[in-house]
């Protein structure tokens, strides 16, 4: 089997009207040419710190969980930078990264927070 990473995605609205949709995707599958993947768990103060990338120097694909059950923690593009996410209590994020993000940041509202990420080099 090849070095390889798989994404996949849906999301799916229902609300008391009965209007409902969805948009799913069909898991995508990657080749990656030089082996790269990080899967850690950080705590994230209310002051931000910047999110560990360990050795990995591209990155590619990115899943960030908030593993707090109360407080929600923003990702910003660097220190200083954009922010591009708001990950209330237990939501998540998956997106591919531009290869000019080298530095993402993250942030706790109301107290820290422990993130669960997963990052691959392509």
């Amino acid at each position: 089997m090849a070095n390889e990473v798989i994404v996949a995605g849906s999301l799916q609205y229902t609300d008391a009207n009965s209007a409902t949709d969805s948009l799913q995707i069909a898991p995508l599958t990657f080749s990656v040419a030089t082996v790269g993947m990080l899967h850690l768990t950080q705590s994230i103060p209310t002051a931000g710190a910047a999110i560990n990338l360990g050795g990995l120097g591209t990155l590619g694909q990115v899943m960030i969980v908030n593993r707090d059950t109360t407080n929600y923690v923003d990702i910003y593009t660097a220190s200083g930078g954009t922010k591009f996410a708001k990950l209330l209590a237990g939501r998540f994020l998956i997106l591919p990264i531009s290869s000019n993000l080298t530095a993402p940041y993250a942030q706790a509202n109301t107290a820290a927070v422990i993130i669960e990420y997963m990052m691959t080099n392509i």
